[in-house]
């Protein structure tokens, strides 16, 4: 009886060690998956402060009024550009363009109606 107690409670020990061998292994799997994880990430908040930058040098109104200057000329909005929403013309549609479509259930009913209604029966 005592041999075989002490039979057991050596393959439950063989056993725990064996599944504690194999959590260690995954843990550390996971820690090395995790630093690099933390690693991409430090590197991206880096690249992204640096487009950053890069965005409000390129957006710099003097640099700006430098490249219109330079290439499309622009001119500022004159107040004489605006005008009214009631001087504005309202779109005529012809009456050609303007169809109204077939409704899809048909005029006796459901699609389903139709469709079985016509099918035929065999027995």
């Amino acid at each position: 009886m005592k041999t075989r107690a002490t039979l057991i409670l050596i393959m439950l020990c063989i056993m725990a060690g064996g599944i504690l061998f194999r959590i260690t292994f995954e843990v550390d799997k996971l820690e090395k998956r995790l630093a690099t994880l933390n690693r991409d990430i430090k590197e991206n908040q880096l690249k992204v402060l640096a487009l950053r930058a890069d965005w409000h040098e390129l957006n710099r109104p003097e640099r700006l009024e430098i490249l219109n200057s330079k290439y499309l000329k622009l001119q500022p909005l004159k107040s004489s550009q605006f005008l009214d929403a009631s001087s504005i013309p309202q779109r005529v549609v012809p009456a050609s363009l303007v169809t109204r479509k077939k409704d899809p259930m048909g005029e006796k009913g459901s699609l389903t109606k139709n469709y079985f209604s016509k099918a035929p029966i065999n027995d």
